[in-house]
């Protein structure tokens, strides 16, 4: 009886005795596992590098847009656009001629409450919003090749809009775009 009693005493000092158990890893950030789709057909956007406000111009806004501004932006040529009234914010189309943003729109996808793969002529795209409801602006990221593509943002000024007033307009934008390039 007494054999047991010191067995169990022994199992007792030797697992208190031993190290913890180690630390978990620390947390890979979260990564997209969603590839974008291949462009079948490509189309080049070259002609509008250092022109990006030609791409999309102040009349296929159809809204009192009359403020543009041509910049370069970590290798992307830039337009903005700002709106006389507060109630239509900013518009700004973005020319990636290096990378494209519709791949690193997918390897971030995760970062998007709202990622929504679509096709727009033919090509393949994104519509995206850091909010669900896209009160915060809306994105249209579009692949024209391997390493081309365009992405067209609305962002509403003091009151937010809901997506489908963001969206609807800016998805008209590409189109009317993707037909130029055409």
């Amino acid at each position: 009886m007494r054999f047991p009693l010191l067995a169990a005493c022994a199992v007792l000092l030797t697992s208190c005795s031993s190290d913890p158990a180690p630390a978990p890893p620390p947390v890979a950030p979260v990564v997209s596992t969603l590839a974008a789709p291949a462009v079948s057909t490509p189309l080049r956007i070259d002609e509008y590098t250092g022109e990006p406000c030609l791409l999309i111009t102040v009349d296929d806004l159809q809204v009192d847009y009359p403020v543009s501004d041509h910049i370069t932006s970590n290798g992307e040529d830039q337009c903005w656009y700002e709106a006389t009234s507060s109630d239509y914010g900013t518009f700004q189309t973005r020319l990636s001629t290096d990378t494209s943003p519709l791949e690193a729109a997918y390897r971030n996808a995760s970062r998007y409450e709202h990622f929504e793969p679509t096709v727009i002529e033919g090509m393949p795209a994104v519509t995206a919003a850091e909010k669900r409801d896209g009160t915060d602006g809306c994105a249209i990221i579009v692949g024209t090749s391997p390493t081309q593509g365009f992405t067209l943002i609305r962002n509403p000024d003091k009151s937010p809009k809901p997506a489908a007033d963001l969206c609807a307009p800016t998805l008209t934008y590409a189109t009317n775009a993707l037909k130029r390039l055409r």
